[in-house]
């Protein structure tokens, strides 16, 4: 797998994650050599999660990540933290609704996106 992702249902403080992050990306990659994306994925209720990512591609926390959201929410509905195939998640960039397709095993992501511009 040429992408490599982590989901943590662990308490870290986004120091913490982003500590973690780091580590992975910089000192252990001898494991991940393309580097690997970090989340962190929270249950509030049973159907809303809140996700935090490192990412690899520019090595610090970012506001959302669809595929670390989408992953994030289907491993919480598979895993039974979250009871509903729509799940909501929250993150710092916006609330995204992520509808798991059981039958077909395939996931659709609904959410505002903004376009980063340097300043």
């Amino acid at each position: 797998d040429v992408y490599k992702r982590q989901v943590l249902f662990d308490s870290l403080t986004s120091e913490e994650l982003t500590a973690f992050g780091a580590y992975l990306n910089v000192e252990r990659r001898d494991l991940f050599p393309l580097g690997i994306n970090v989340n962190q994925a929270a249950v509030l209720n049973t159907t809303t999660i809140t996700v935090q990512t490192y990412e690899r591609g520019v090595n610090r926390m970012t506001q959302a990540c669809g595929t670390g959201s989408t992953s994030s929410a289907v491993l919480a509905y598979l895993l039974g933290r979250v009871q509903t195939p729509t799940i909501h998640v929250q993150t710092s960039g916006g609330t995204l609704v992520i509808v798991h397709d059981v039958q077909q095993n395939r996931s659709m992501l609904h959410g505002p996106a903004k376009i980063w511009q340097p300043t």
